[in-house]
């Protein structure tokens, strides 16, 4: 029984062991294609497409609001679409940019002393 019960064991290991490492290969990075969103200058966090240009992510991952991924609208805008996660985020940072809202988990925030 003993013998019986290893086994079993095993299987069950070595197929949980296959199916993680078949769903990491397949897994692509979140933010692969799109690109980051930063403010313009003397605009405040919005869901307004033209208060942004694509800038670089060289935020920490602090307090206040730096930017954003999302894909490019083909205008070279960023794509932020009615009633999305991101959307809402960036409503939220629009009327309090010190709350660090990502439940889109594409907003970036960095420590503006």
């Amino acid at each position: 029984m003993k013998k019986y019960m290893t086994g079993i064991f095993a299987m069950i290991i070595a197929t949980a062991l296959a199916f993680a490492t078949s769903a990491f290969k397949n897994a692509s990075p979140k933010h692969a294609t799109d690109l980051f969103w930063v403010l313009k200058s003397g605009t405040i966090a919005s869901t307004n497409p033209a208060d942004y240009q694509q800038g670089t992510d060289n935020c920490g991952q602090e307090i206040h609001f730096c930017g954003f991924y999302a894909p490019d609208d083909g205008t070279g805008r960023p794509v932020i679409t009615s009633g999305s996660k991101l959307q809402s985020d960036l409503s939220n940072l629009s009327m309090d940019n010190n709350t660090a809202y990502n439940s889109s988990g594409d907003i970036s925030f960095k420590d503006q002393e």
